[in-house]
């Protein structure tokens, strides 16, 4: 049993939590794990002062450069729409999450090491800005009407040899929802969204992907022996990859509207591979390890800015990318 007090919300939480493992076999070779939870986050004190980050204004024009208003019509002067945040804390509950999960972990021939793992989150009366009623407009009020879902069910193997060396490989299926995506800011308002092939301007919250959303991921790193030579010894590699779905992003139009769902597009595929030499030697009475190699050699571009402007003739231009790169680095080891 765990129990905390928020001073913000000023609520007393009960966080039960249970979990388990038994071992399936005599040989304890196969394992069966198992556990769940509920979990309070911690009041995130950026929602909580964002009012204090000040009020917006907003004045909105067409490509001829007409004053108009939110939805686009033209009206005689400039009006500017006014963008405020406000919190009140006695009508808040705690954002609540009920965790469980579920493992098998076995170990097959050849020293290698499987896991199985379902893992499931689900959030309610998590903190959301929003419009009164949902309605169009600047007036964002705190509320507690988030739902996050997420799922993930992954796979890892594992093997360890000579002691020092060891090869990962670990996939993921993964998703992560909410009905209330969408986080808005002073900097970075969102004062309406519009469907696609219309100009009707509807509520600014709507479901859709977390923006860190990758429904697959292949990650691999070890440490191995490279190659032992008379004058060259104790010569390693160690890699890592990843593979994964591009991460999503959201469509605006040039009036700072969402254009069609959160998340509706998304970032290329991602993918990285890095290489680097260890070379282990004795100096001074001590032992060394000298790196050098190169991170994403393969040179593939992973860009991580996009413009997202569905008016902009540069609309879906990714662009960002780091390139390949040349590390080094050396470790103190010590006496051994």
């Amino acid at each position: 049993m765990r129990l905390d007090w928020d001073e913000i919300i000023r609520h007393p939480l009960f966080s039960p939590r249970l979990a388990g493992t038994y071992v399936l076999d005599n040989s304890g070779h196969t394992k069966l794990s198992a556990g769940v939870g509920v979990v309070y986050d911690a009041t995130d004190l950026i929602l909580i002062a964002r009012p204090y980050a000040g009020e917006r204004q907003d004045y909105f024009f067409n490509s001829a450069g007409q004053p108009t208003d939110l939805s686009g019509t033209v009206i005689p002067t400039p009006s500017p729409v006014l963008s405020t945040f406000f919190v009140n804390r006695q009508s808040l509950q705690s954002p609540r999450f009920l965790n469980w999960s579920a493992a098998l972990e076995k170990k097959l021939p050849a020293s290698l090491f499987l896991k199985a793992e379902f893992l499931q989150r689900r959030g309610s009366q998590d903190f959301v800005y929003n419009t009164p009623n949902n309605l169009p407009g600047g007036n964002f009020i705190l509320q507690d009407t988030r739902d996050d879902r997420y799922n993930a069910f992954q796979l890892n193997l594992r093997r360890s040899f000579r002691e020092r060396y060891m090869v990962i490989v670990s996939y993921a299926r993964s998703s992560t929802h909410s009905n209330q995506v969408l986080n808005f800011n002073v900097d970075a308002p969102i004062l309406g969204r519009v469907l696609p092939g219309t100009s009707t301007i509807v509520s600014p919250q709507a479901p859709g992907p977390f923006l860190w959303d990758a429904p697959n991921r292949l990650l691999s790193w070890g440490f191995v022996p490279f190659f032992r030579l008379p004058i060259i010894h104790d010569l390693d590699l160690a890699y890592s990859i990843e593979a994964r779905t591009g991460f999503p992003f959201n469509v605006f139009t040039d009036q700072q509207l969402l254009f069609g769902l959160p998340g509706s597009h998304r970032f290329p595929t991602y993918f990285t591979l890095n290489l680097h030499l260890e070379k282990r030697f004795h100096l001074f009475g001590y032992y060394w390890a000298l790196r050098g190699g190169f991170d994403d050699i393969t040179g593939r571009s992973n860009p991580v800015v996009v413009n997202a402007d569905v008016n902009s003739p540069q609309f879906l231009r990714f662009s960002g990318s780091s390139g390949r790169a040349f590390t080094s680095r050396i470790r103190f080891l010590g006496r051994k």
